[in-house]
């Protein structure tokens, strides 16, 4: 659990959620200019919640840089999450 600014209601966005603010017509990032506050693309990999369906060991990531959507296996760890509020 996250508690940040006072709210512990934080959870990591879906695949469709993190796609839609993603812009491929932009390259690295490849993010819609309203989260113009996102600047560290250090690790531009972003973990969704959405499992793969066809292994449990894995979600799905979109990739900031061109705004494409892969799934890797969660033991490689070495991505980022963007939390978002529960509605």
């Amino acid at each position: 659990l996250v508690n940040l600014a006072g709210y512990k209601d934080w959870r990591l966005p879906t695949r469709v959620e993190l796609l839609s603010i993603a812009d491929k017509s932009r390259y690295n990032p490849a993010l819609n200019t309203a989260f113009k506050y996102i600047t560290d693309f250090s690790f531009p990999e972003y973990w969704s919640q959405t499992k793969s369906a066809d292994d449990s060991s894995g979600a799905w990531v979109v990739d900031f840089r061109n705004g494409r959507d892969f799934w890797s296996s969660v033991s490689y760890g070495r991505n980022s999450v963007l939390c978002v509020r529960q509605d």
